[in-house]
């Protein structure tokens, strides 16, 4: 794994169109027809005032992005902004903090990708004028502060990589940023000092051991060593078992976005955009229950009957309760859509 500590930002991984795309029509009189460009976002804007994007497809684009055609009619003097849909790699490397005070390092390879480009797009404007709000950098911060929080929260020796590497998934920035993580991973180097301080606690039971008989001795070193490869395979073992976890969740993460995507088509070909509006937003204050928003929504289905498709979508068969937590098989409509369960009366963060 590469060991660095770049500090990125939007411009440095590419991920918005350095010069944009001003419209230019004949005459300046006539509208173009202009086409979506293949893993771009266009994000088009009259004047200064945001007017419409333009996407091949809607794959990887999160729910509360704005929905976007396949080509529009521009007028001159109309401008594109292209926001660049390929994951990046942002390298990253630190210095935590355990709860008992030591310092392991660790390098991390955190994989990204924009799934809301126009939240992006926007963080992106904030960060010419001040680097500190580039939403990359701040996304940044955000994961090493995840990291960090981590550490902070268990002792040198009880620090596991998987549960570094799921820590990233915990901050929420990403998605006020248009941002997601689909890869996280890591390698922890251990403090020098712990390391020396466990070699010399090895030493002095070896040397205590030494002064009592030799049958004493053996006794010591079987039990030391039965002890060790005890823990070992008991660590094997929950390392085997979050592994496990960590593909349902995968597979939840998949079947959510899956039924999210089924959702919003249903509703945008039956309705108009407006409506279409309204009604994923009332359906968020209900937890994307669709028999709840039908209760206190009699009057959608009397105007608008096609929606009862709703009520037969097939609902995902798993669902979890966080990043890292455990893979439930029940309905899936208390999810929301970054895969953190929402709870009655409170948020799950």
């Amino acid at each position: 794994m590469q060991n660095r500590n770049n500090r990125y930002n939007a411009r440095f991984l590419g991920l918005v169109t350095p010069d944009p795309e001003r419209i230019q029509t004949l005459f300046g009189l006539f509208e173009r027809d202009v086409f979506a460009t293949e893993n771009k976002s266009m994000e088009v804007f009259r004047g200064e005032n945001y007017y419409c994007s333009l996407r091949v497809s809607e794959d990887g684009i999160g729910a509360d992005a704005r929905p976007a055609a396949t080509q529009a009619k521009l007028r001159n003097g109309d401008v594109i902004y292209y926001v660049d849909l390929e994951p990046r790699i942002l390298y990253l490397s630190g210095l935590l903090v355990t709860r008992d005070g030591y310092n392991p390092t660790y390098n991390a390879e955190v994989t990204l990708r924009v799934n809301n480009p126009l939240a992006f797009l926007r963080s992106y404007f904030q960060g010419t004028q001040d680097m500190r709000l580039d939403p990359i950098a701040r996304f940044q911060t955000a994961v090493e502060r995840a990291f960090r929080r981590y550490a902070e929260s268990v002792m040198h020796d009880k620090i596991r990589r998987r549960d570094l590497e799921s820590s990233a998934f915990k901050n929420h920035e990403g998605r006020n940023l248009g941002i997601w993580i689909e890869r996280s991973v890591a390698d922890v180097i251990e403090d020098s000092q712990r390391q020396k301080i466990r070699e010399i606690e090895k030493q002095t039971e070896v040397a205590k051991a030494l002064e009592r008989s030799k049958a004493e001795v053996q006794q010591v070193r079987s039990d030391y060593t039965y002890g060790e490869e005890a823990r070992h395979k008991e660590h094997s073992r929950k390392e085997k078992l979050k592994d496990t976890n960590f593909e349902l969740e995968e597979e939840a993460r998949r079947q959510l976005y899956a039924y999210h995507k089924k959702m919003r088509e249903i509703v945008f070909n039956t309705v108009n955009a407006e409506w279409a509006d309204y009604i994923l937003k009332e359906l968020e204050k209900v937890d994307n229950s669709i028999p709840e928003f039908f209760r206190k929504n009699p009057q959608v289905l009397q105007y608008y009957p096609e929606l009862s498709q709703l009520i037969a979508l097939p609902q995902p068969s798993l669902t979890l309760n966080g990043p890292s937590a455990a893979v439930n098989t029940r309905n899936s409509s208390d999810l929301s859509y970054n895969g953190l369960q929402k709870r009655r009366g409170g948020d799950s963060n």
